[in-house]
């Protein structure tokens, strides 16, 4: 079994933040003792969990929810290249592994965020481990 790993640390706003380095140190402990090779380590910091993958500009641009939440925002962070990055492996990876599935997002209401990762995770057979929660396998989550 393969997987990378993702950390994100929030824009601040959370009342706890792991730090991506704590994540990442939590994430590779996990993979040791599940006996999964991790083959790519990515991040981003000081990103909203909010915020598109970069590859999908395309779809936050449509996403009208996501444009309405963007514009009240003091940040111009819109996308996150390490969850991109991440995305583009899905064809090499068995596991996402993550502290905590709010890692991946933390959805706008009525945005197609969740639903794009999600359906990219389940078209990909892709399953998320975390350090804090155990498994979310997409392909049975509703």
């Amino acid at each position: 079994m393969k997987a990378v790993i993702y950390g994100r640390q929030s824009s601040g706003d959370d009342d706890f933040s792991e730090s991506v380095e704590l994540q990442i140190e939590k994430c590779k402990a996990l993979a040791e003792r599940e006996h999964i090779e991790v083959i790519g380590v990515f991040s981003d910091n000081n990103t909203s969990g909010k915020t598109f993958p970069t590859g999908s500009e395309s779809i936050a641009e449509m996403d009208l929810a996501f444009q309405a939440w963007f514009r009240e925002q003091t940040a111009r962070k819109k996308y996150r290249s390490g969850l991109g990055d991440v995305l583009k492996r899905l064809d090499e990876i068995d596991y996402i592994i993550v502290w905590d599935i709010t890692r991946l997002y933390r959805p706008v209401t009525g945005s197609f965020l969740e639903s794009y990762v999600n359906q990219q995770l389940t078209a990909h057979h892709i399953k998320v481990l975390t350090a804090n929660n155990g498994v979310v396998d997409f392909s049975s989550f509703n």
